[in-house]
């Protein structure tokens, strides 16, 4: 909870105007789950459509990767003078995890979404003639953004598009072997941070494999955080992993899902393969 933030003033949001969010082909001006928000932009027909500051209408106490909530203010008049534009890419909403608390249901590779291309550098072009001198923060999120065939391609594309000031990967899988490829041949070390997910509920979740991927990313000193959602079938695991990213000098918390209660699946049964219940502790 942001207590700082004075929710019982009407706050009014530049999202929109510098924070773009592109899923499905489509642009929003905030994260799509709400259903009720305006599309900004179709990569495949149209162009650009800036909306004014207007009213936001969602109190989210901040969000979740927006933590503060940037794009927000009391004042209906305020425009952000911050010469640094947000986007968000989901990649794809692909994710063998299929973990059940999560709003993406989608498993199977054929129903997954790609992003078209010539759509996207259009965007690009559009949005280097509207906002000159700005820099770029660039959000991976998906579903799985390693496991999307294209990702590299968009990540190359937005790299020689755009002045790119951060990138920040949202991913389960710190083993996948493409998170290697980037750092090696990619000079974005020093604007990457890796925010990962960890899933003991994910079909494919193998601890062993998830610890050898963060020693990799820790030992070559990219920045990243661990979480994991509270949700009741992470909860017997919450305290052993807390000890052991202690006990590795990551940072570890337990993000609040607050859609979860939603978007449960309640009829799958849930099962765990051999390696349950771990011994974090020992490793």
């Amino acid at each position: 909870m942001n207590n700082h933030i004075d929710f019982s003033k009407p706050r009014y949001c530049n999202a929109g105007i510098k924070w773009f969010v592109i899923k499905n082909n489509n642009i929003y001006p905030c994260h799509p789950i709400e259903n009720h928000l305006q599309t900004l932009y179709d990569l495949e027909n149209e162009k650009l459509k800036i909306r004014e500051n207007t009213l936001c209408s969602i109190n989210c106490n901040g969000g979740c990767e927006i933590g503060q909530c940037p794009m927000s203010n009391t004042d209906p008049n305020i425009v952000s003078n911050n010469k640094e534009i947000t986007i968000v890419i989901y990649t794809s909403n692909y994710c063998p995890q299929d973990c059940p608390f999560c709003f993406h249901i989608t498993t199977e590779k054929k129903k997954s979404w790609e992003i078209y291309i010539p759509g996207l550098l259009l965007l690009f072009k559009q949005l280097n003639e509207l906002y000159q001198n700005h820099k770029y923060r660039i959000l991976f999120t998906g579903g799985e953004p390693l496991l999307d065939n294209n990702f590299e391609n968009i990540l190359k594309l937005t790299l020689s598009n755009l002045n790119v000031s951060h990138i920040r990967l949202y991913t389960s899988l710190p083993q996948n072997s493409k998170i290697k490829k980037i750092i090696e041949q990619y000079p974005i070390k020093n604007k990457l941070y890796i925010s990962i997910s960890c899933h003991p509920g994910g079909k494919i979740f193998n601890l062993y494999k998830f610890i050898e991927g963060i020693d990799y990313l820790k030992n070559n000193n990219v920045k990243l955080n661990v979480h994991m959602v509270d949700h009741p079938i992470n909860e017997p695991f919450s305290q052993g992993l807390r000890e052991l990213f202690d006990k590795m000098n990551i940072e570890f918390y337990i993000a609040k899902n607050m859609k979860s209660d939603n978007y449960t699946k309640n009829n799958e049964n849930i099962i765990y393969n051999s390696l349950y219940p771990f011994d974090f502790t020992k490793l």
